[in-house]
C-alpha cells in the first residue's frame, strides 16, 4: 500500500496544468525522492503556522527542479 504523503503528492501532480513529459518528470523525482518525502522531517517545519506537508512537498519540489535542470541540460547543477 502507498503511504498516504506519497498518494497525496502525486495526486496534486496530476490535477496541475502540464504537458506529459513535465508531468512525467514530477512523477518519476516523487519515486526518486521518496524516502525523503515520507521519511525525513522538512527543514523548515518549525516555522509558525506552517503545514508539514507544505514543507515537505515543498522540498520535494526544490528537489526534482535539480534534478529536472540536470537531466534537462547535461549536469548543470548541483546533482
Amino acid at each position: 500500500m502507498e503511504h498516504p504523503r506519497i498518494a497525496q503528492l502525486r495526486s496534486r501532480v496530476y490535477k496541475l496544468p502540464l504537458d506529459g513529459h513535465s508531468r512525467a518528470v514530477l512523477l518519476k523525482s516523487i519515486e526518486y525522492f521518496r524516502d525523503t518525502i515520507v521519511v525525513a522531517p522538512p527543514p523548515c517545519v518549525r516555522r509558525k503556522g506552517r503545514d508539514p506537508l507544505a514543507a515537505r512537498h515543498e522540498a520535494a519540489l526544490s528537489g526534482m527542479t535539480e534534478r529536472a535542470q540536470h537531466e534537462q541540460y547535461g549536469g548543470t547543477g548541483r546533482c
